[in-house]
């Protein structure tokens, strides 16, 4: 299914840059078999929501609107659906009965039945950290999604509620359909397209999407089978022929991240490695600092403020007794150096980031991180 992202700007706190925003809400989607192919941010504000909403409409089967429909809110989601889209509203009892043991005596009651109000015909998509619940909700042969602005509460409703209630609809439809997502790390590139296209070519009831982020591209294959062992056999097929034909290119399947893959290899080869950061704003180390196990492989990591040179790469990964260290500076003409050197002081790779993406820090990061895969010789984890 198509589907279109609306963002209001008081709904994302903490992710100022569009793409931002569009790499995390746009990868849950697309892994949930939904193609993102309209992408919206304005102010929170009636005058503005309001027909970015109608233009999105004729857009995709399926509108997912983040934030909006908190009390605090200058916009009401919820009402723009009533009036716009014939949405019945009706405060939802058992959802009102929930928030009021929330806040107690710290809400009025008119707050408490703007909470709980929902389309009436919508599913209520309950919020486990707090009193904001999301909605699902068919209208007019639209599907609407109304999410919380929190991150870890959209989170939580994505892979716990909407997840699987996509997977029911699916399997409503074609109960036999079957989806791998397959990650690659790198660019989209017509090789790459030639390859997945020439894949599904050779695999009747094989198809596929693309969707193309910050230093990654996402492949979803869906097997259509006339019964369960079809549809799992073509998927393995299609698996044999991936490895085949991209090898090292892929680096995980499903919920991998290339952060995740990296971390593992490290602990696996025991290896250790401390990170300079010129370019990222400290996103490099972020990502790796935050995978599990990251205290001992980890040894160190240098954030260079703006304008400071780089340091000597060697001297610090004495200093830090670390078996690599991964660089990140400025390098000639803009572009960005990528460097990783061993423990004796040799660089085991070196590459520059060009291009459009040569100045963004999800892609520094991960052209960064994919380095010190293809040192340790991962092979793609994944299909």
């Amino acid at each position: 299914m198509r589907a279109a992202l609306l963002i209001l700007e008081d709904a994302w706190p903490g992710f100022t840059p569009d793409r931002e925003a569009f790499e995390y809400l746009g990868a849950r989607l697309f892994a949930m078999g939904l193609d993102l192919v309209a992408f919206s941010r304005v102010l929170a504000e009636p005058a503005l929501a309001e027909p970015q909403l109608a233009a999105l409409y004729g857009e995709a089967d399926f509108l997912v609107v983040v934030g909006g429909f908190e009390t605090q809110s200058q916009v009401q989601v919820k009402e723009i659906l009533k009036e716009r889209f014939g949405a019945t509203l009706a405060v939802h009892e058992a959802l009102r009965e929930r928030t009021g043991r929330y806040f107690g005596e710290d809400v009025s009651s008119d707050d408490l039945d703007r909470l709980a109000t929902m389309p009436e015909t919508s599913l209520v998509l309950s919020n486990r950290y707090g009193p904001v619940a999301g909605f699902f909700v068919d209208l007019m042969g639209t599907y609407f999604l109304g999410l919380p602005r929190e991150r870890e509460v959209m989170e939580a409703m994505l892979e716990e509620q909407v997840s699987p209630l996509l997977e029911s609809m699916e399997y409503g439809r074609n109960q036999f359909r079957r989806s791998l997502l397959v990650r690659l790390a790198g660019r989209r590139t017509d090789k790459l397209e030639e390859a997945i296209s020439g894949i599904c070519g050779m695999v009747p009831g094989l198809t596929h999407s693309f969707l193309t982020l910050e230093g990654e591209v996402l492949v979803r294959l869906t097997a259509d089978g006339v019964h369960e062992m079809e549809t799992e056999l073509l998927l393995q097929e299609s698996r044999e022929m991936l490895r085949a034909r991209l090898g090292a290119a892929v680096y995980g399947v499903g919920s991998d991240t290339l952060e995740k893959v990296v971390a593992e290899c490290l602990a696996y080869a025991g290896r250790t490695i401390m990170l300079i950061d010129g370019l990222t704003g400290g996103l490099m180390p972020y990502l790796l600092a935050h995978q599990a196990g990251a205290e001992k492989f980890l040894k160190g990591a240098r954030v260079l403020a703006p304008g400071e040179s780089a340091p000597d790469i060697g001297k610090l990964l004495q200093e830090d007794d670390a078996d690599l260290a991964l660089a990140a500076i400025p390098g000639d003409q803009g572009r960005a150096r990528i460097v990783l050197v061993s423990k004796d002081g040799t660089i085991t790779d070196e590459t520059l980031a060009s291009g459009e993406g040569g100045g963004r820090p999800r892609y520094i990061s991960y052209q960064a991180l994919d380095a010190v895969r293809h040192h340790l010789g991962w092979e793609g984890g994944g299909p």
